[in-house]
């Protein structure tokens, strides 16, 4: 069982040694890249194209935000790359971005407005590309899940169709390693202990709710983002009678997309395929009983 305390260092150190080697397939290829600036600072976004044209996912826009712990982690690195491969794969379009760490200066703020400034601008030119009706969608890897989820709740005007948060959704405890302690007062600007939870995306959804779809995929072993929070964050939003869905995997660790030819990791793009698909079967069925 898990203590609920993460992250901790041995962790973050496993996690860090799945990013070890190179991919087993070619490096997916963006057909172009968007600079944008927010708040003074820039950060890039990469565009891929759908490799299939009659996959369960055609005629859809994905946005990938990144992990890494706020510290490190970019928009090509591996498990991002192994997402872009399967999603394309599927018929998406997808664009992955980065976001202002702490080393350069980030913040958990700068990071959410670099997220719904890229919601914003990859909407609009979804719409523009393939009609003002396409289905957009947002996933976060670890640390992308909370930029990602604060945005989509604190910013209606740029709300993604369908949210999916992978071995994230992590609540900022007090009782964390004096490193970790480090991190979380450079991230969220203050040294009140007792703040850093409010900062967190289960927090702030808690209280600005998100009302479409949210799935959020753990390993039971996470010593890094505790399953707890994923798990406790699905029973919240049942109990309020949004839509979620939630699977956990219990033998995994943090991070395990790493190892792409992992059954985890495969089971784990099935079931975003089937909750993208059927959520998008949906919204377009609302639609038209809304229209009809």
């Amino acid at each position: 069982m898990n203590s609920k305390k993460g992250p901790n260092i041995k962790g973050l150190l496993q996690a860090g040694a799945r990013l070890l080697g190179p991919l087993p397939f070619p490096a997916p290829v963006p057909m172009g890249s968007k600079q944008l600036m927010t708040e003074g600072k820039e950060h890039s976004v990469d565009i891929y194209a759908p490799t299939s044209t009659s996959g369960p996912l055609s005629g859809m826009g994905i946005l990938i935000v990144h992990g890494g712990g706020f510290i490190v982690g970019s928009r090509n690195m591996k498990p991002v790359l192994i997402l872009v491969k399967a999603l394309t794969a599927a018929g998406a379009s997808v664009a992955s971005t980065d976001y202002t760490l702490v080393p350069k200066g980030g913040t958990l703020a700068q990071a959410t407005w670099e997220v719904r400034d890229t919601l914003r601008w990859w909407r609009t030119k979804l719409n523009s590309d393939f009609g003002k009706d396409t289905f957009v969608a947002a996933m976060g890897l670890s640390a992308g899940v909370s930029p990602l989820f604060r945005a989509s709740c604190t910013f209606p005007e740029v709300r993604p169709d369908a949210l999916i948060g992978i071995y994230g959704a992590l609540k900022f405890r007090p009782e964390v390693s004096p490193l970790i302690s480090m991190v979380y007062r450079k991230l969220l600007g203050t040294s009140n202990r007792e703040e850093w939870r409010t900062h967190s995306a289960s927090h702030i959804m808690e209280h600005t709710p998100y009302p479409l779809p949210v799935q959020l995929i753990h390993g039971k072993q996470d010593t890094v983002c505790p399953y707890e929070d994923s798990e406790e964050l699905h029973h919240w939003r049942e109990s309020q009678g949004l839509p979620s869905e939630l699977h956990i995997h219990d033998e995994e660790t943090h991070a395990f997309l790493n190892q792409v030819k992992g059954s985890a990791t495969q089971k784990t793009l099935q079931q975003m395929t089937n909750f993208l698909e059927k959520t998008r079967t949906a919204s377009r069925s609302n639609s038209c009983n809304l229209s009809s």
